[in-house]
């Protein structure tokens, strides 16, 4: 294997064990932590893989070489690269843990592969800070130096429901809410806009806005395509940092955490719900006209399905935090249940006593798993308060549309 300038050698020492390193490397769930979002490998030799990544970069290949605790062989062909190359992976035990060495090689050469080899090499780099991070602390980089759109949801949509809402007949995403002082609200978009165009390409679905958000970083300038009022509208602004909430190293430290942070929402909710008292009851909707006791209802589904996911990934089945509590069917069985709006309130708390009790309860094992914990306690901390507020929000101006005498529904 010659050293010429088509060759690309990455170093990086990790704090943890040589058996540890190459799980990280050979096993699919764990590969998807730190390198890519899709993982496939036939783990023997001759076996194949498959790779894939959200900004739409694929790569597959052969597995020439398997030692385990020592090296993995491997041919590379990524999409719309010029050719197969090979991969090199390396573990030698160092003093600090582990020393892995991956050597790129193989790459042909000219201008066809001059935007592959950086490409390459710029990937291999963050990948190996990436492990390094997720194995010695649990941070995922992919997650938290990827900048904050400031959305507080989004909604696809697509041209047939863009047109009843008023907008030409255009998929689209249908902006719920933003955060104050953040990139989407400080490039002039309000709840209620049509988002159409990201950074100059055009977003039908959250996959297509994650997709272009991996490949960008806090501080860089961004344009925004929308429709208000039916009209076009075009404004940019720098990307926000996001920010980070401090996770907690123990499971009954972040039980308390989240138990308080519950206590505020509730709180706040209790307030909010305070007004609701001469609402006039009405016919509902679902989902695009939820009324107040379907906005709670749905709230009591979504901590069910956060008890669901927090056992999934506690039995190692790495699952996005992607909750189906919007179905029409559990919201009117849970109203049907729970009729009233005190018992939705109670049974709203029940639930959210569940989770602290669970997140109390997790594994000593699965807490020194630092790569779930760290994911599992980040997406606590910061998906409930975005979530609730957005729907107190609602509720609010579902009230103040009963105060003006316009009437609105429980």
């Amino acid at each position: 294997m010659p050293l010429n300038s088509e060759h690309i050698k990455i170093k990086q020492v990790i704090n943890a064990p040589v058996e540890d390193v190459y799980f990280a490397l050979s096993n699919v769930a764990v590969l998807t932590d730190w390198l890519c979002s899709v993982a496939q490998t036939d783990n023997r030799k001759g076996g194949r893989f498959y790779l894939s990544w959200e900004n739409g970069y694929y790569a597959s290949g052969e597995l020439l070489n398997m030692i385990p605790g020592d090296r993995i062989l491997l041919s590379w062909r990524g999409k719309d690269e010029p050719g197969i190359s090979k991969v090199k992976i390396t573990l030698k035990p160092s003093e600090a843990g582990t020393l892995i060495i991956v050597s790129h090689f193989e790459l042909g050469e000219g201008n066809a592969w001059k935007a592959t080899r950086k490409s390459l090499k710029r990937g291999w780099q963050f990948g190996l800070a990436n492990l390094k991070s997720v194995l010695e602390t649990g941070e995922d980089l992919r997650v938290s130096a990827r900048p904050m759109l400031g959305f507080t949801s989004l909604q696809a949509i697509n041209a047939a429901e863009a047109a009843r809402e008023g907008f030409p007949a255009v998929p689209g995403l249908l902006v719920l809410g933003v955060i104050e002082g953040k990139y989407a609200q400080k490039a002039g978009l309000e709840a209620g806009d049509l988002l159409v165009k990201f950074a100059g390409q055009r977003v039908a679905t959250v996959v297509d806005v994650n997709n272009i958000l991996s490949q960008m970083r806090a501080g860089q300038q961004a344009r925004l395509g929308y429709y208000r009022d039916g009209r076009k509208h075009s404004s940019k602004a720098k990307l926000s940092k996001r920010p980070m909430p401090e996770i907690p190293q123990t499971s009954d430290e972040l039980a308390q955490k989240v138990s308080e942070m519950y206590a505020g929402l509730n709180s706040d909710l209790e307030q909010t719900l305070q007004g609701a008292e001469a609402v006039v009851i009405q016919t509902g909707g679902i989902h695009s006209s939820w009324n107040i006791s379907e906005t709670l209802a749905h709230l009591i589904t979504h901590e069910r399905e956060i008890h669901s996911w927090i056992t999934r990934i506690i039995e190692g089945q790495e699952a996005d935090f992607v909750l189906r509590s919007n179905q029409p069917v559990r919201v009117r069985a849970t109203i049907s249940t729970f009729p009233e709006l005190a018992i939705l309130v109670r049974e709203l708390k029940q639930n959210q006593s569940e989770t602290v009790a669970m997140l109390a309860e997790l594994p000593p094992d699965f807490v020194d798993r630092r790569r779930s914990y760290w994911r599992l306690a980040l997406e606590m901390l910061q998906n409930p308060p975005l979530h609730y507020q957005e729907h107190l929000g609602l509720i609010q101006r579902m009230i103040e549309t009963s105060n003006s005498g316009s009437g609105i529904v429980v």
